[in-house]
């Protein structure tokens, strides 16, 4: 498994791993440290790095096999922007014959707006 979706999983489960998996894969995903240079931080070997790296990236798939967290975040925000797109489409329309639909159409776009500002938290 990639580094990106690493991070996707510690996003959303990383308060599940213990402080100093979290801390070390923090370090390897988001700030790209080699092992060195977590080892060097954290006062372990690499060896010992590697060891935290891979117990908590397997923690993180066995939870996302588990709970699918991520897996339905991602299709709730993939619905999200195709129901976006089509009301772009639609409000791209004249609206001065459409009358009254222009505030319900309002109201969906902000609706879908809230739903992927929430999943994407």
């Amino acid at each position: 498994m990639d580094n990106i979706e690493i991070g996707m999983l510690l996003d959303c489960y990383g308060g599940l791993l213990t402080e100093r998996q979290r801390q070390i894969l923090e370090q390897s995903v988001y700030d790209d440290c080699s092992l060195a240079e977590i080892a060097e931080r954290e006062g372990i070997s690499r060896q010992g790095v590697r060891d935290v790296i891979i117990r908590g990236s397997d923690q993180l798939v066995h939870y996302e096999n588990v709970l699918g967290i991520n897996k339905k975040k991602r299709a709730v925000l993939g619905y999200a922007e195709d129901f976006e797109a089509l009301l772009r489409e639609y409000n791209s329309r004249d609206y001065d014959s459409l009358g009254a639909d222009r505030k319900y159409l309002d109201a969906l776009c902000a609706l879908i707006r809230g739903i992927k500002d929430i999943m994407e938290e």
